[in-house]
């Protein structure tokens, strides 16, 4: 069999190892990267990398805010974040969508939905060393003293030494129609995570406050000597190298001119294809399936969507080169 067959069998094995290596590099840079954003998040208490922060006097209730950003930013999945500036441990909490929880302990713990915001009742998630006399137990369910009050505790945080919040607050649902609803705005420190610049514009203006940008990300990857774009070469480099030995693979496959004229010579370069494509597909299936039981991964669908469109480029190049390249003679 004439084509990729006939390449010289140790050099066939090690281009074919390069590239094997180029897309576990890949895989371990994208390890690495969403490892490191999974980290961002938990150390930045659920929200996104970056986010706007408004500091306002106005003697306004939340629930005024809420309804302001339920109306006019409907389209946006939006997080709001109060911290209070009396009390360093409390943390109100709105959402208009499911967010993402952060990693709670215990069996039947979690954090908050969507429909805990909707409600009326206002529920509590404490942190890995809330205050023990803050604390009720009453038949096996345990709440927390707030204001005279006893709130409901559905989940504790999993302690995270990273965090820039101190171990002990606790975050409390807000809503529309809950109680927390009817504390004022200038008594907290609002954080608002989803919006576009031209959003924030507008609830500043509605706040009377200016809107502060806080890239987290950034200072993060400051504070832990992170160079997100090193990730980003080394990336771009493992999938050229790909390409590349790929085409190489390809160029050095050689066909009879007279041979291809005829049915047998035409398989030979079909059979040639079928092989390479294989080959690969099966290397990235390897990838695909073992490497996740040893690193981290927070979303392998976005692995495999890349290492798709890797191997579609990857197939029209090889094939492209074998078909329309000029071949030579034997």
């Amino acid at each position: 069999m004439r084509g990729f067959l006939k390449l010289n069998n140790m050099k066939k094995f090690l281009l074919i190892v390069t590239i094997f290596l180029a897309f576990v590099g890949l895989a371990f840079t994208i390890s690495i990267k969403q490892s490191q954003n999974a980290d961002i998040i938990l150390t930045n208490n659920g929200l996104s990398s970056s986010y706007c922060v408004y500091q306002p006097n106005l003697k306004l209730k939340i629930r005024k805010l809420l309804q302001y950003l339920d109306k006019n930013c409907k389209s946006s999945k939006l997080q709001v974040q109060l911290k209070s500036k009396y009390d360093t441990d409390e943390i109100l909490v709105w959402a208009n969508y499911n967010i993402k929880g952060q990693p709670v302990i215990g069996d039947n713990a979690r954090y908050f939905n969507k429909a805990e915001f909707q409600g009326n009742v206002t529920f509590a998630v404490i942190s890995a060393h809330t205050p023990v006399a803050n604390i009720v137990t009453s038949q096996n369910n345990r709440y927390l003293k707030y204001e005279g009050q006893y709130i409901s505790i559905i989940g504790q945080l999993k302690a995270n030494d990273q965090s820039e919040i101190q171990q002990s607050a606790y975050y409390l649902t807000t809503g529309i129609q809950q109680q927390t609803g009817n504390n004022t705005l200038n008594n907290y420190k609002i954080i608002v995570d989803g919006l576009n610049k031209k959003q924030a514009k507008k609830v500043g203006h509605f706040l009377k406050a200016k809107a502060i940008w806080v890239n987290f990300a950034q200072t993060y990857n400051l504070k832990h000597r992170i160079n997100p774009t090193k990730k980003l070469v080394f990336g771009i480099i493992c999938i050229l190298f790909i390409w590349g030995i790929s085409a190489m693979i390809a160029y050095n496959c050689h066909f009879n001119r007279r041979d291809l004229a005829i049915t047998k010579g035409k398989h030979s370069m079909i059979v040639n294809i079928l092989q390479f494509n294989i080959i690969n597909f099966i290397m990235i299936c390897i990838i695909y399936f073992i490497v996740p039981m040893v690193w981290f991964y927070s979303n392998s669908s976005a692995v495999l969507k890349l290492f798709i469109f890797i191997f579609i480029i990857q197939s029209a190049i090889y094939d492209g080169i074998i078909f329309f390249r000029p071949k030579r003679r034997q």
